[in-house]
């Protein structure tokens, strides 16, 4: 299995940088009480700093927006993830638990304000 970027991010956005992590053994099933809290922290932080600002036009989010269009994508119609959760959360409507992997992923992506991506590679058929 593969993790394949297409040219064009690349010759659109010079500075791009993208990482990928693999985890083997992880029971993702069971409650994790310190992912539990560090989303909780994640989500409650974000609440306050985008209290009174609008998300897409926050420094934090601006880039991202800016790299959408860079390659063609409508950032109005197509967010990216992390302006997608910071959004739903500044409009105080929370953020579900979805099992304790994607919940780390979701804790870390708001913490940092950055997109991050979780897949089960068991499930995958295909590259990513």
């Amino acid at each position: 299995m593969k993790f394949i970027v297409s040219e064009k991010v690349f010759d659109e956005l010079g500075d791009v940088c993208f990482g990928v992590v693999v985890a083997k053994g992880i029971n993702n099933n069971d409650n994790n009480i310190w992912i539990n809290e560090l989303l909780k922290e994640s989500i409650s932080s974000v609440e306050q700093k985008f209290q009174d600002k609008k998300v897409k036009e926050s420094e934090e989010i601006l880039p991202y927006r800016e790299a959408f269009k860079k390659i063609g994508i409508n950032p109005n119609q197509n967010m990216s993830s992390i302006e997608a959760m910071t959004t739903r959360i500044s409009k105080k409507k929370g953020l579900p638990s979805i099992n304790p992997i994607v919940d780390l992923g979701n804790a870390i992506s708001l913490k940092y304000l950055v997109p991050l991506g979780a897949h089960d590679m068991d499930s995958a058929s295909k590259d990513i």
